[in-house]
């Protein structure tokens, strides 16, 4: 993990669309959620340092791309994921759709998310996600769904959906694994554990 600041930027000239998906990204690991109806709203925020990911639609992003360039030349590094608002149109690999289930929106966005610095080797070996690592670091620790979800500050079914694919990525079904999974990968220090959890 790293110090850096992670900030998503929304840009979309819809209120409804903006709140919604305010909503739903503040289950993802970033340090600002910042919505915005243009892109030259952007001008009102002069430093933004650390990693961006701006979401906003294709054609926003190719009409403003150099000044979006400029603004955001204080910035780490930056990436787009591209904002989809019409019906039938599914969502690909760069984009979300706002029809797109929940879920599948915070994990797309965390996976951006824990992509920057990727050169640096910032992720873990099984490249699980910023969130995933925090979710398994509750886990560890002997807490429930409910508890990880309260702790997180996100829904039980995030906290499930976030389980599976850390299963998925190590192989690793029961708690007692996935701790000792966490232990051997440095995830969590032994001491912050009950030994009674690994028995």
């Amino acid at each position: 993990m790293n110090n850096h600041l992670y900030k998503i930027v929304v840009i979309c000239n819809s209120d409804i669309i903006l709140k919604g998906m305010g909503e739903i990204l503040s289950d993802c690991h970033s340090d600002d959620i910042i919505l915005l109806h243009q892109s030259n709203e952007l001008i009102d925020y002069p430093h933004l340092l650390g990693y961006v990911l701006l979401i906003l639609p294709g054609k926003v992003a190719e009409k403003n791309g150099g000044f979006l360039k400029r603004v955001l030349s204080s910035a780490k590094e930056y990436k787009y994921l591209y904002l989809e608002v019409e019906v039938g149109n599914e969502s690909t690999k760069g984009s979300v759709n706002i029809y797109d289930d929940q879920t599948l929106i915070v994990t797309k966005v965390d996976e951006y998310l824990t992509a920057f610095g990727s050169k640096d080797d910032e992720r873990t070996p099984d490249e699980l996600s910023r969130r995933e690592v925090d979710v398994l670091r509750l886990i560890s620790k002997g807490l429930a769904n409910k508890e990880v979800a309260d702790q997180l500050s996100i829904s039980i079914h995030t906290v499930i959906s976030h389980r599976k694919n850390i299963s998925e990525k190590t192989g690793i079904k029961s708690a007692s694994g996935l701790t000792m999974y966490a232990i051997l990968k440095k995830i969590i220090d032994i001491d912050e554990i009950s030994t009674s959890d690994l028995i």
